[in-house]
This record gives C-alpha cells, structure tokens and sequence, in this order.
C-alpha cells in the first residue's frame, strides 16, 4: 500500500506537530509509526470471549481496553461530548467514554485502530465553516468534496 502522504521516515520525529491527523491515522494503521500511543505487541484481553455477557461478565478494566482498540464492551451514553475541546491532546486528556462517543459520532480519538469515516454529503453547502478540520482533510483525499482551493 503506498502512502498519498508520502514515507512515513519524514519528520517522524516530529510528527506530533508537523503531521495532519490524517497522515498520522494513516501511517499508525498501515505502517504502525506514528501512532498517538505505542501499537500494542500483544493483546491484552481476548475480547471475543466472552462478549455474548460482557456487560455482566466482564471487568470494567476489559472492558475499558476492549472499547478502545475493539469498540467492543463499549458502555452507551446518553451524554455528548464536545470532541473539538481538547483535541489536540485527547490521548492524554480525555475520559474513556468522551474518546469512546467522540469516535463513535464523530470520527475523532479513535487512536490507531479505527480509520474515521465522515458523511461528505451533510453540510457540504456550508463546509468550510460547518466541518471540523479531519472532516475536510478525509472528504476531500477520500471523495475529492471539501477540498480548500488555493
């Protein structure tokens, strides 16, 4: 699979700053470098077993690291969150559920396992105002939509 962004040798060292989140998702799910966090070496839990009961059957620690790197085990909320507060250090920053929901809705803080999907279509008559930063970057290298003329 060849990269649109390039090799990921480039400013890996800096990638935190100088990589668009885009590249980021990208590189961390297909060349397993610049992850937000170290690519597991091994998994922690078996999060098939047992998912039949895993309300009941499983620990809130199972749980927790099942939601992140699965999306399984995931507790529903009625809350919502604000995923564009914060952002820029959501690892670090945000609870469990706030990363679960803002992956959930948005597409955002999804960390290595997830590559966000956007619906390029709603907003599209008002989109450089109305969508978030990754929303235009996925649209417009994905469809083409959304793309700033320079």
């Amino acid at each position: 699979v060849v990269s649109s962004f390039g090799p990921p040798e480039v400013a890996l060292n800096n990638f935190q700053f100088a990589w668009p989140s885009s590249k980021k998702v990208w590189c961390c799910s297909n060349e397993r470098r610049g992850c937000a966090t170290p690519a597991p070496v091994m998994e922690s839990f078996e999060c098939e077993v047992a998912y039949d009961n895993w309300q009941a059957g499983w620990s809130e620690e199972k749980k927790t690291w099942c939601c992140q790197n699965h999306q399984k085990g995931c507790v529903e909320t009625l809350e919502t969150f604000d995923c564009d507060e914060g952002y820029t250090s959501w690892a670090t920053r945000w609870s469990q559920p706030k990363q679960a929901w803002c992956c959930k809705s948005m597409g955002r803080a999804c960390g290595h396992s997830v590559q966000p999907s956007y619906d390029c279509e709603t907003d599209f008559d008002d989109w450089p105002h109305r969508w978030t930063l990754d929303k235009k970057a996925w649209c417009c290298r994905t469809l083409g939509r959304g793309c700033a003329l320079h």
